[in-house]
């Protein structure tokens, strides 16, 4: 998934610095409940995907927010937990890498370029 800062709006890019850790919160979470780890809830992954849904998009991450709406719309079904589900915190989960990577301090482009590498 290739993500970069010219996906965030400039106005909005002080305020993703500051969302940004909240919002990989989130997205790890929603993982969680869609891999029906321990103590976590399928309310409260719906919750979260459908606020993922909405932010990723404001903060110019359509692909992450497609991604948001798909694991909102699963954790809504009567669909019990399949490969679907999987397939879905699998892509959440490497959209958490990339963010990860993007929002890292200290990391120039270079850096964060290896660093996306090697984690494929």
């Amino acid at each position: 998934m290739a993500i970069d800062e010219s996906m965030v709006p400039e106005l909005l890019q002080p305020l993703w610095k500051e969302r940004a850790p909240r919002v990989l919160e989130r997205i790890e979470r929603v993982v969680q409940v869609l891999r029906q780890e321990p103590g976590t809830s399928r309310e409260e992954g719906l919750a979260e995907a459908h606020k993922l849904h909405g932010l990723l998009g404001t903060f110019g991450f359509h692909e992450g927010s497609q991604l948001a709406g798909v694991a909102e719309e699963l954790l809504e079904s009567d669909v019990v937990q399949n490969e679907v589900w999987n397939d879905a915190a699998d892509q959440l989960a490497a959209l958490h890498l990339a963010l990860a990577t993007l929002t890292a301090p200290g990391l120039d482009d270079n850096d964060r370029e290896s660093e996306q590498r090697r984690d494929h």
